[in-house]
C-alpha cells in the first residue's frame, strides 16, 4: 500500500468522513491531522470508500482507526490483517466504542495519557458553582487589573502578536518534551487558518496579544480546542480566554467541548482536572498478536 501525506486538497474527504463518523476523539479532525503530520509522520491512503493513516510512534509504524466507515467489524479485521501484512505492530487511539469490533487475539491497553478531556460548554462559559471558584477568581482579577482588555475573534493582522507569544511561550520551556513540535504545528495552523477554517480567538491588552485560542467542530454537539496559550506575567490570562472562548464561540453552538489529552505531563493534568470535566472520553491501544 502506497501512504502519502496529507495535503489541503484532502481536506473536503477527510471532512465528508468526519462528517458522517461524528468522532468522539480529538485526532479526528483534518486539521489536527494535517498540522502534526510532520511531527508525527502521519500519512495517509484512500481504502475501499474511506482511509487508512500510518504514523510514526518511537521510531515505528502504527496505524490510527480506519476512517469513512459504519461497519466497523468487518473493516477491523481486515485493518489488523493489513497491519500484519506490512509488519505494522498496533493500531492507537482506538475509541471505547470501537473496542467490541476488534478480532480475538490482540493485546488492548487503556492510553490513560491520551484520554481526552471533555466539559459542559455553558460550565466553561459561566463557570459557576464551588469547583470553579478559583477560575472565577483569576477572571476577576484580571478584569480589574486590566479594564482596558479586549476579546477579539482572530483575524491574519493578529498573526505577528500571536507568534510573538508562542516565541515568548517556547523560550521558557524549550527544554519540555514536544513543546518545538507543538510550536512548528501551531506556527502551521497561523499560516493556514483561513482555509483550515479553525475558529480563534485572541485576548488583547492595549493592543497586545497576551492569549490565544483556536479550535473547531469535532462533531454536532462537540467543539474541540487544539491549542489555548498565554503570557502568564498577566494574572489570569488563560482563565480569561478560557472563558471568552466558551462565551463567544463555543457554549452558542455546542454543547460540550473537548479540550484534547494531558500526554501524562503532571502540570497539563491538574490544570484539566481543575476544570471539573464531565468525562473523559477513553482510548485504547491494540497490540496485533
Amino acid at each position: 500500500m502506497e501512504f502519502r501525506p496529507l495535503s489541503l486538497e484532502d481536506k473536503k474527504y477527510f471532512d465528508n468522513w468526519f462528517r458522517h463518523m461524528q468522532p468522539k476523539i480529538s485526532e479526528f479532525t483534518f486539521t489536527n491531522l494535517y498540522i502534526w503530520q510532520k511531527a508525527q509522520g502521519i500519512l495517509w491512503t484512500p481504502w475501499k470508500e474511506g482511509a487508512l493513516l500510518l504514523r510514526e510512534e518511537n521510531g515505528k509504524k502504527v496505524l490510527l482507526p480506519p476512517v469513512g466507515f459504519q461497519d466497523c467489524e468487518r473493516v477491523f479485521q481486515e485493518v489488523v490483517e493489513i497491519a500484519k501484512q506490512q509488519g505494522i505492530s498496533a493500531i492507537i487511539r482506538i475509541p471505547e466504542w470501537a473496542k467490541r469490533f476488534l478480532p480475538k487475539g490482540g493485546r488492548l491497553i487503556a492510553e490513560r495519557d491520551h484520554f481526552d478531556y471533555v466539559y459542559k460548554a455553558q460550565q466553561l462559559a459561566e463557570l459557576k458553582g464551588w469547583r470553579l471558584d478559583g477560575k472565577r477568581a483569576f477572571v476577576r482579577k484580571f478584569r480589574e487589573s486590566y479594564p482596558d482588555w479586549q476579546f477579539v475573534l482572530y483575524h491574519e493582522r493578529f498573526q505577528e502578536g500571536c507568534k510573538h507569544l508562542l516565541a515568548e511561550w517556547v523560550s521558557q520551556r524549550e527544554e519540555m518534551r514536544g513543546v518545538k513540535e507543538e510550536q512548528e504545528a501551531i506556527l502551521t495552523l497561523l499560516h493556514q487558518w483561513d482555509v483550515l477554517k479553525v475558529d480563534g480567538g485572541v485576548l488583547l491588552v492595549q493592543g497586545k496579544v497576551v492569549a490565544f485560542s483556536f479550535g473547531e467542530k469535532l462533531s454536532e454537539t462537540t467543539f474541540v480546542t487544539h491549542f489555548e496559550k498565554a503570557d502568564t506575567s498577566y494574572t489570569g490570562a488563560y482563565q480569561m480566554i478560557n472563558q471568552q472562548m466558551a462565551q463567544h464561540i463555543i457554549a452558542p453552538s455546542y454543547l460540550f467541548v473537548n479540550r484534547e489529552q494531558d500526554l501524562g505531563i503532571e502540570g497539563i493534568r491538574k490544570a484539566k482536572k481543575s476544570y471539573a470535566p464531565l468525562k473523559l472520553v477513553k482510548k485504547y491501544r491494540y497490540e496485533i498478536g
